[in-house]
């Protein structure tokens, strides 16, 4: 059984992928999920007690990626770099306090990251038996075009990196192409679920890069499976199929819409306040 191995998430973003600017499918839940993206602003401003999510985040990074190492096939020495992060490899070392405290986050990151890894490959080996992989971590792009005012034709869409496509069992009989995601999370949240659905209908209406290339395959996608392995060696399953399934997409269409219309009014918006900056200056100066 040959399995597409993708190249994950584009460093930079999906513009080059895509060819233009174009928004990733957790940019997009964000807009859902203001609480998380509030929290990652404070981080970015470097206020410590918000770094706790990054820490979490970096672990989540480290358990997946060693998910589909163990999927491939690849050596256990490679599995267990990825789980144990060194001084040289922690990319949050940079905003420890001293070189003790540092030490004590990466003991902590790598009890965690054994925790998750541990959970999920225990239900793997068992998993695994009804589940017959695709692809792994394969980006899609799913372009829309849209006629502006000016009848010019305008392309909207949303680009994303789902951890796995693979054929599922869930009953003796049947079988099911779904989007497969992994979580590290504390608890699943609906916002799993619409991302599993925007990453459905970008696989199954968009383009998906095989081989380097970005192809159009079509391939009907009928539900999805969430499996959280957390960080305290527990594991939690879902899966998503018929008007639960219908759900999830209907959450996603939900959220890229909210995303629209918050982005058609952001620039009056600012234009407004900037406008409103410069009069209140202007008045102060004159006063």
């Amino acid at each position: 059984m040959v399995i597409e191995r993708g190249p994950g998430r584009p460093p930079n973003g999906y513009a080059e992928l895509a060819g233009f600017e174009i928004p990733s499918v957790t940019e997009v839940l964000d807009i859902v999920g203001e609480k998380e993206g509030l929290c990652r602003h404070f981080a970015d401003l470097g206020l410590y007690g918000f770094i706790d999510r990054d820490r979490k985040a970096e672990v989540g990074n480290r358990v997946h990626a060693a998910i589909e190492a163990t999927i491939h096939g690849d050596p256990q020495e490679r599995i267990t770099a990825l789980l144990e992060p060194s001084l040289e490899s922690d990319p949050l070392a940079h905003r420890d306090r001293s070189p003790e405290d540092g030490e004590q986050r990466r003991a902590e990151m790598r009890q965690w990251s054994w925790n998750s890894y541990g959970a999920w490959l225990e239900w793997w080996q068992l998993a695994s038996f009804d589940l017959e992989p695709i692809a792994t971590e394969t980006p899609v792009v799913h372009r829309d075009y849209r006629i502006t005012k000016s009848k010019e034709r305008s392309r909207v869409g949303y680009a994303g990196t789902p951890d796995m496509v693979a054929w599922y069992t869930p009953r003796p009989g049947e079988r099911r192409r779904v989007v497969v995601d992994w979580k590290t999370t504390r608890e699943l949240r609906p916002n799993s679920a619409a991302q599993a659905g925007a990453y459905g209908v970008a696989w199954e209406h968009g383009e998906v890069l095989v081989g380097g290339e970005l192809t159009k395959l079509g391939d009907r996608i009928d539900g999805a499976l969430l499996v959280r392995a957390g960080r305290d060696g527990s594991v939690t399953t879902l899966f998503l199929e018929g008007h639960e399934w219908d759900a999830a997409k209907r959450m996603w269409a939900s959220a890229r819409a909210l995303f629209a219309y918050r982005g058609a009014l952001k620039s009056r918006v600012d234009a407004a306040n900037e406008r409103s900056a410069k009069e209140r200056k202007a008045a102060a100066q004159a006063a």
